[in-house]
């Protein structure tokens, strides 16, 4: 399946997906191109600049829990397990890892995340995954027949952006009856 996949909001579950995507496509399966339309930044509504949250709060999902889980894939019969393995590169603790912190969290209880980024300001979400973020607000989503498009401009209108700053035919989910 080729095509671009639109995710409105670059929240974990956008996340998720453009990490199993870049994973995908680095196994050799084809894969669509994932591109993630925010218009603050990716988990904004963790932190005070996405407006729901002063950012200070422990998130109620353990870091356990992270883009990856729960790490059973089923899209790539015979290389499954491949899958899952490549995916925990995206995990929290391969983060800790990466940024010498993991001791520290396993020494203090493995404590759930906070709201906050970790030190330094890097959320650690979307590295790696070569996810597309336009930084725009969505204006809509179109439909006629199976041809989807979503259109979306910038979120600054004095940046000059009009609604079709993006316009892309894109893939959709169909419901299950």
């Amino acid at each position: 399946m080729t095509g671009t996949l639109a995710v409105l909001g670059a929240g974990p579950k956008a996340i998720a997906v453009a990490a199993k995507a870049a994973e995908l496509r680095d196994m050799g399966v084809d894969t669509p191109e994932i591109v993630v339309v925010e218009r603050t930044g990716i988990a904004a509504n963790w932190t005070a600049a996405g407006g729901w949250t002063d950012g200070e709060h422990r998130l109620g999902t353990s870091p356990e829990k992270d883009v990856g889980f729960p790490y059973r894939s089923t899209l790539v019969p015979r290389r499954n397990a491949e899958l899952d393995e490549r995916m925990t590169r995206h995990s929290w603790q391969a983060y800790l890892i990466d940024t010498a912190q993991f001791a520290e969290w396993v020494d203090r209880g493995r404590p759930d995340r906070s709201e906050r980024p970790p030190r330094g300001g890097d959320t650690h979400l979307g590295r790696g995954t070569g996810m597309a973020v336009a930084h725009r607000r969505h204006h809509r989503l179109r439909r006629r027949g199976d041809d989807h498009r979503a259109r979306a401009g910038r979120t600054d209108p004095a940046a000059g952006g009009s609604a079709g700053d993006v316009d892309r035919r894109v893939l959709a989910a169909r419901r299950r009856t």
